[in-house]
């Protein structure tokens, strides 16, 4: 258990919370919720545990108790709060809040009123070192937190007493339980999965245009931006029943793109898109392996059209393509061309072996995909600004050329590489 150590500034004064004071003396213009930050404690802690109202004005010179940080909590009831709302907000279920506070079914709430919060049970004897706590942020859910700390749902539901999933509120600190390892030396340590929220928005003018990634929902969206899903219907009213990868979302009155939750662990699929046909593949798993089913699947979707490819797509094309999906997150990846078979084909293109594929993103200039084309090692990169697409494939060296033709023209190449050396001859001719 880490030792967390702080000072903050209150009224001209620095509080150290580390020192874990038992008593504050209240100064003028301070108000309980800043006391209650300050100290590293909640506010409704601190008010029940003075006897006061979260919002009551305090006198100056008056001394409050301090309650240690890690034991019960409370909740003080506002003016028209109900045990459902409270249950809601401090995250745990009704008929658990009304056991702890033996409260029947009908009992009313009154303001003022204090109330101890369920809390998870210890870990058990030995546990205690496999276990680290996360606090819940705007936009997470419980099925995220769980696949980015690699466990189970239930697992950790349960190991935070929590029976309604979607009780759970910003703020909440949940214990992680460490997954169960079958080597000798015990519980592996937890190190949480990169990328499991993602920022795929950008501004435009007084709004933010959101891309949808794979796995969000509107409800994920509004939940991160502070909106209601009414609110971001009634601006985006062709929007389907639900949203998919690929649609964008205009969010109003918000400047800053925030992040929001992804799918699979930070590798979420993307949206592809050929002919009219749209397809989310995930091309890659937790541990960042090409999966070959999103191989398959995007080979299949690649091929010459009415055919079925006898080569799947490389591998390496496959990261390549994540890479480059990565920095336009939540654009739909238009294909123009995978493996293409070697009839009528230049001899030695790269189609043939299935190392290349030719596309376009969404929104993204094909200038902008060129010149991050260009940073990837060992990668051929063709930027064709008389038509649709940029090609990217695999080589063993990096290079790079711009294409002057338009389509059904002649190539007329203007070959160069990254680093301003001229192309291999023939590069060019054998993408």
């Amino acid at each position: 258990m880490l030792a967390l150590a702080f000072a903050t500034l209150v009224s001209g004064a620095a509080i150290d919370a580390s020192a874990e004071p038992r008593t504050h003396v209240v100064k003028r213009g301070e108000t309980l919720g800043e006391i209650a930050e300050a100290l590293g404690v909640r506010t409704d802690d601190l008010a029940a545990a003075n006897e006061l109202r979260p919002d009551q004005p305090l006198s100056v010179g008056a001394t409050l108790k301090v309650p240690r940080r890690g034991g019960p909590r409370f909740h003080v009831v506002r003016a028209g709060e109900t045990a459902v709302q409270v249950a809601e907000t401090e995250g745990c279920s009704v008929s658990e809040l009304r056991h702890y506070n033996k409260l029947g079914r009908s009992a009313r709430l009154a303001a003022g009123q204090v109330l101890e919060i369920p809390q998870p049970p210890p870990p058990v004897r030995g546990e205690r070192e496999r276990r680290r706590a996360h606090v819940v942020a705007p936009g997470e859910s419980l099925n995220e937190i769980a696949h980015r700390y690699g466990v189970g749902t239930k697992v950790l539901m349960r190991a935070n007493n929590v029976r309604d999933p979607e009780a759970v509120r910003p703020g909440r600190e949940l214990v992680i339980p460490a997954p169960r390892s079958t080597s000798r030396g015990g519980g592996a340590v937890v190190v949480p999965l990169k990328q499991a929220r993602r920022v795929s928005g950008e501004r435009k003018g007084r709004d933010v245009l959101h891309h949808v990634m794979d796995g969000q929902t509107l409800q994920l969206i509004a939940r991160a931006y502070g909106k209601s899903i009414k609110t971001l219907r009634a601006e985006n009213p062709r929007l389907g029943a639900r949203v998919v990868a690929g649609d964008t979302v205009r969010v109003p009155g918000v400047r800053t793109p925030v992040p929001v939750s992804v799918a699979n662990c930070g590798y979420p699929g993307l949206r592809f898109e050929r002919a009219g046909k749209a397809q989310t593949i995930r091309l890659l798993d937790c541990k960042g392996r090409v999966s070959p089913r999103g191989r398959k699947q995007l080979s299949l979707l690649a091929a010459p059209r009415g055919e079925s490819p006898t080569r799947f797509l490389d591998r390496g094309l496959l990261r390549r393509i994540q890479v480059i999906a990565d920095e336009f997150p939540g654009r739909t990846i238009r294909v123009v061309s995978g493996y293409r078979p070697p009839v009528g084909e230049r001899e030695g293109s790269r189609h043939n072996y299935g190392r290349a594929l030719d596309f376009s993103i969404e929104g993204v200039g094909n200038q902008a995909v060129f010149s991050l084309c260009k940073r990837l090692p060992d990668t051929g990169c063709g930027f064709y600004p008389n038509s649709t697409f940029v090609h990217v494939d695999v080589r063993d060296e990096g290079v790079s050329w711009v294409d002057l033709s338009g389509p059904g023209e002649p190539p007329d190449y203007t070959p160069h590489r990254p680093d301003g050396e001229p192309a291999m001859p023939g590069d060019p001719a054998t993408e």
